[in-house]
């Protein structure tokens, strides 16, 4: 079920970086939560940790606990004004790049050279994320989109993840 970007998709699935949605298909149009995509950056990157204030909204037996507190504990993430995450919400682009530049300067894989002098039309996205966008296309993280306020699909995570990692 994979046309666009298929050798990303299959080195990121052989890597197990990224999992198949059941029976073997990848399903690279359907959303990502936040908390999915949390956690497959979290393995990505190698990043544990233990939290001691949880979000409100994440009890431990959430399926994504272990990567969310990390993810918290490393100030990557933050909650909103009701100390919640929604991780079963689906992520946005803005939010899915937010949150891998916040784990891009964690780790310290940086880029050092600048691959594009594209900025995004700051009409398409939120005020909060607007420099982390502009960051992760300066550096040749992803291509120019059009509205970044749109849900994410495992596509653009697996695009995205690709050339942090190998490009």
């Amino acid at each position: 079920d994979v046309t666009e970007n298929k050798d990303e998709i299959e080195r990121l699935y052989l890597e197990g970086l990224m999992k198949p949605t059941g029976d073997r298909k990848f399903s690279p149009q359907m959303g990502i939560t936040r908390g999915n995509f949390v956690e497959t950056l979290m393995n990505v990157f190698k990043i544990s940790a233990e939290c001691e204030e949880m979000f409100t909204d994440v009890p431990e037996t959430h399926a994504n606990y272990k990567a969310i507190a990390a993810a918290k504990a490393y100030f990557i993430i933050g909650g909103d004004e009701n100390g919640n995450f929604r991780p079963d919400e689906p992520i946005t682009k803005q939010d899915m790049l937010v949150i891998a530049k916040k784990t891009i300067d964690n780790s310290m894989k940086y880029r050092n050279e600048i691959r594009s002098d594209n900025n995004t039309d700051t009409s398409f996205v939120a005020p909060y994320a607007v420099g982390d966008v502009n960051h992760m296309l300066k550096y040749g993280y992803l291509e120019p989109e059009k509205d970044y306020r749109e849900n994410a699909t495992r596509q653009d995570v697996a695009k995205l993840l690709y050339n942090i990692l190998w490009e």
